[in-house]
């Protein structure tokens, strides 16, 4: 059964999982885009050079890495609480924080539910 404080406790905890991979996700987006603008004038149509490759390489790691995160968090939280593992884990490969979102909405539906 879910408490009040176990759902405040989950609550602190996504927020903080929210909140230190979004910024890494927004780290890495604006590092490209930053690096990029600099390099290039809107105007200009380029190849891009090897460290511009790179740069677009670490952006697309983050951003797996930020989408693993979630998935990991989401399968860990769903099996603690016997909801289908599989579902979460594929929607936070997905959809990311979305996902972390939505699960956290169920939770409080759940509760409420039980709660009556």
């Amino acid at each position: 059964m879910i408490t009040n404080k176990k759902l405040i406790k989950t609550a602190e905890i996504l927020a903080q999982v929210f909140i230190l991979l979004f910024v890494i996700q927004k780290f890495g987006s604006y590092a490209l885009d930053t690096y990029l603008e600099f390099i290039f004038k809107p105007e200009e149509i380029v190849e891009l050079n090897s460290s511009q490759k790179i740069w677009g390489t670490i952006s697309i790691i983050i951003n797996s890495i930020t989408q693993m995160g979630v998935a990991i968090w989401l399968w860990i939280e769903a099996k603690r609480r016997s909801m289908n593992v599989w579902i979460w884990t594929i929607l936070g490969l997905v959809t990311s924080l979305t996902a972390a979102i939505l699960f956290y909405l169920v939770l409080i539906w759940k509760y409420l539910n039980e709660r009556q």
